[in-house]
């Protein structure tokens, strides 16, 4: 992925974190991972989210399979 798309679909999810307070300091947030790349998309953007701002909040990645829930 170019820095460039990294930059502009980072700037999406900071407005609309700001926009919709989805993550707020302290938070303790359970990011659903499936494998698949969408959902490691997700985590690296949170995760950038932290780095890059102010926020202060702790992600929990949760592994799931058909068979039900793996931590």
């Amino acid at each position: 992925m170019s820095s460039r798309l990294v930059k502009k679909i980072f700037r999406q999810v900071r407005d609309a974190n700001l926009r919709y307070h989805m993550a707020e300091d302290g938070d303790r947030i359970a990011v659903a991972m499936s494998g698949g790349k969408d959902s490691y998309t997700m985590l690296h953007f949170l995760q950038l989210l932290i780095k890059h701002t102010p926020l202060r909040f702790e992600l929990l990645p949760v592994y799931l399979d058909l068979a039900g829930i793996m931590i």
